[in-house]
């Protein structure tokens, strides 16, 4: 049940979706112009793509220069380094990747916070279908965790527990015993001992 209300097939497709590239196709394809004519111009973009994308993922660089579609070392640091479009797209696309990682996280918790706030109402029904228990203590752990929640810092929560507890018992099913105790009740505690016995 948790697994199908956490994570459902269309928020798994969306986190697919949520990739870096995309954004830097607007960069290669200003590199692919501008060398229109160089015949390693995929070559640049593919090497751009795994430097940007190791950075990304915190691995070494250097295993970027081994991959058949990707430059050598030398070509890199003797060439297309210093080459102006090239380092353009580079550090770019690098800052669109790193600005996506970032954005990634706070893009997370906003998903997180969805899911708490549309599951909230579905945990505050069931602590108010607690709160009619026949257990008292079931009602007092229910109303506590209620308040827990609701309560502001400056409200005094046992006041509050009290009336919440208070304003839930069904006067008619108590002895005039409880009802005396009740009436003379000061603390949370005290309405449990006198709906207890």
């Amino acid at each position: 049940m948790f697994k199908s209300f956490l994570a459902t097939d269309e928020q798994e497709q969306e986190s697919k979706k949520d990739d870096w590239r995309p954004l830097a196709r607007a960069e290669f394809d200003a590199l692919r112009e501008a060398h229109s004519k160089h015949p390693h111009k995929e070559k640049m973009v593919n090497t751009i793509f795994y430097l940007v994308d190791a950075r990304v993922s915190g691995k070494s660089e250097t295993a970027v220069f081994k991959l058949p579609d990707a430059c050598s070392r030398n070509t890199y640091s003797t060439k297309w380094q210093n080459d102006p479009a090239f380092a353009a797209c580079l550090e770019n696309v690098t800052k669109l990747a790193l600005e996506w990682k970032d954005g990634r996280h706070i893009r997370a918790l906003k998903t997180a916070t969805e899911r708490l706030q549309l599951a909230s109402p579905i945990a505050a029904a069931k602590m108010f279908a607690l709160m009619a228990d026949r257990d008292p203590n079931v009602v007092f752990r229910a109303a506590k965790a209620i308040l827990d929640m609701t309560v502001g810092e400056n409200t005094s929560k046992d006041s509050q527990l009290m009336n919440t507890i208070m304003g839930m018992l069904d006067l008619s099913q108590l002895t005039n015993e409880q009802i005396g105790a009740l009436q003379e009740a000061k603390s949370v505690a005290d309405i449990l001992k006198a709906l207890v016995g």
